[in-house]
């Protein structure tokens, strides 16, 4: 697919509602907190309408956890590249990306508080 542009979208895929608020539909820092690998999992959605969005989801995230796909959190590159982050688009699966080269722990919510206020929530029960 090419390096990562800054005004490319990529997506967060949700799978627990600890990623967000039902009361206002924001989306919470934890969404974006690296896991136990340092990286933060995302996908490459640019050029891809809200069915296709999911069906990746469903395809890539949700079925291999044998979860259920709630929804997805947009956010653009460069949201995240400000924050002097790195994207490293693995593909591995296709469209795979990851957020990595995260700071020592006591700097993470900060930053993931940052990418969560720019994010957008989508829920499937929006559709």
């Amino acid at each position: 697919m090419g390096p990562i542009r800054p005004e490319e979208r990529l997506t967060r895929y949700v799978l627990f509602t600890s990623y967000y608020r039902p009361s206002d539909r924001t989306v919470k820092h934890s969404a974006f907190l690296p896991d136990k690998t340092g990286g933060t999992s995302l996908y490459r959605t640019s050029g891809l309408d809200d069915k296709a969005v999911q069906d990746l989801g469903n395809e890539r995230v949700a079925a291999p956890q044998n979860k259920v796909l709630l929804g997805w959190i947009h956010i653009t590159a460069e949201d995240i590249l400000v924050n002097k982050l790195r994207i490293d688009p693995d593909n591995e699966p296709e469209r795979h990306a990851a957020i990595v080269d995260w700071p020592p722990k006591d700097e993470q919510n900060l930053i993931a508080r940052r990418l969560a206020a720019k994010a957008t929530l989508h829920l499937i029960t929006d559709s």
